[in-house]
């Protein structure tokens, strides 16, 4: 977002028309980049979130076990033996 709002800045758009283009207020992108220039910003990587895993649902009787993989539901019966 910095890179951008100096590539901007040098084509001469305003600071408040940038802020309000990346969806923030003027004083936070001032912030940002006074931070930037002490060196106090870390960089860091947007990633998508992994999908959940799609949990079986074991019923049998009063027990009901959700939200566990195969592997999980057979971890759980051995230990109930």
């Amino acid at each position: 977002m910095l890179e951008h709002s100096r590539e901007a800045k040098g084509l001469g758009r305003s600071d408040a028309v940038l802020a309000s283009e990346l969806g923030m207020s003027l004083g936070t992108l001032q912030y940002w980049r006074a931070t930037e220039r002490r060196g106090k910003l870390v960089p860091v990587t947007i990633v998508e979130a992994p999908a959940p895993a799609a949990g079986l649902v074991l019923e049998c009787g009063r027990l009901r076990v959700h939200g566990l993989d195969l592997d999980g539901v057979t971890e759980l019966l051995r230990r109930l033996q």
